[in-house]
């Protein structure tokens, strides 16, 4: 299990990077993809989120505060994200932030519910 949680932390803490190193390249040095920005925005979020929430859940974090921190992390970084973007002639728009956050969202909803079906099984010997 600690090798998990290692590998988990490692995982998350470079994709972080990556991400940030992506969203903070000018834009006309990024390579075209044909998927929407909005889509983009939630993938992005959706993984950071999968990531945030099982690094806290291997680490023996409640439920709750799983839930609210990942969210609250998700949530500010994407702020700070789309904010720091003007300094690199980058948009800052709030409806990228609302990708985001429904990316973070939707993430965060799986994740619950996959914990909550996980204790539940183990505690009726499904």
């Amino acid at each position: 299990m600690r090798a998990l949680r290692v590998i988990t932390y490692l995982l998350t803490g470079a994709y972080w990077i990556i991400l940030f190193i992506l969203t903070h390249t000018p834009a006309e040095r990024m390579p075209q993809t044909g998927v929407s920005d909005k889509l983009a925005h939630f993938l992005a979020y959706a993984v950071l989120g999968l990531l945030l929430f099982s690094s806290l859940w291997l680490a023996g974090v409640s439920k709750k505060r799983t839930i609210l921190l990942t969210l609250v992390i998700g949530l500010i970084y994407g702020i700070l994200d789309e904010w720091l973007q003007r300094y690199v002639g980058r948009d800052c728009e709030f409806q990228d932030w609302l990708a985001d956050a429904a990316g973070i969202g939707a993430s965060v909803l799986a994740l619950a519910l996959t914990r909550q079906f996980s204790t539940m099984s183990r505690h009726h010997g499904d």
